[in-house]
C-alpha cells in the first residue's frame, strides 16, 4: 500500500504526501472523464465476462465447422 500511495503523485493521480495532507483529486469533479471511465471498465468487465463464459461454446462451433468443411471438401473430391 505504501508503495502505490507514494506512487499516485507521480501519476498525476492525486497529490496525497505520506505527511497526512491528503490534499485533493481534481480530476474526480469532471463528469465526462468520470463517466468516460466508468463506461470503458464496464466495456472492459462486460467483454471479459463474455469471452469466459462463451469460450467453450466458441471453440465447439469452430471444432464443428471444422469437421463440415473437411466432411465437404471430402466429399467434393470424390465427385472429381
Amino acid at each position: 500500500m505504501l508503495k502505490y500511495s507514494s506512487r499516485l503523485p507521480i501519476q498525476r493521480i492525486t497529490n496525497f504526501d505520506l505527511l497526512g495532507d491528503f490534499g485533493s483529486v481534481e480530476w474526480l469533479g469532471n463528469f465526462k472523464i468520470v463517466l468516460l471511465y466508468n463506461i470503458l471498465f464496464a466495456a472492459a468487465a462486460s467483454l471479459c465476462i463474455v469471452h469466459k463464459f462463451t469460450a467453450k461454446v466458441r471453440r465447439e462451433l469452430y471444432a464443428r465447422l471444422v469437421e463440415n468443411y473437411l466432411y465437404i471438401s471430402n466429399c467434393a473430391s470424390f465427385l472429381n
